[in-house]
């Protein structure tokens, strides 16, 4: 939902670093995720973060990384917030946490 309400200023990609391909596929199922998503086969996200999930990592357009933010993300307010203060993306009202 942020990725459509952002007007392709935002992608959302998920990576997957700890449960099994066939349980984050049924998972993702579950709650409609509607964005990509990568398998961290050999750890090397976990580890170049070094804590566990959940981690949203804000990268600008050019792939330079703008902020680290661990810990669940509690309200697509709060989600808004932290995109507009690192990606300077404005994302309207709208999107459900």
């Amino acid at each position: 939902e942020l990725q459509a309400a952002a007007n392709g200023q935002v992608d959302v990609l998920g990576v997957l670093t700890q449960d099994e391909p066939a349980s984050a596929l049924e998972f993702a199922r579950q709650f409609a995720m509607r964005y990509p998503s990568v398998v961290d086969e050999d750890g090397q996200v976990m580890r170049a973060f070094s804590s566990g999930p959940p981690v949203t990592l804000f990268l600008a357009a050019d792939g330079t990384l703008e902020h680290v933010q661990r810990g669940e993300i509690k309200s697509a307010t709060v989600l808004r917030a932290l995109v507009r203060e690192h990606l300077g993306v404005e994302v309207p009202d709208g999107v459900s946490s």
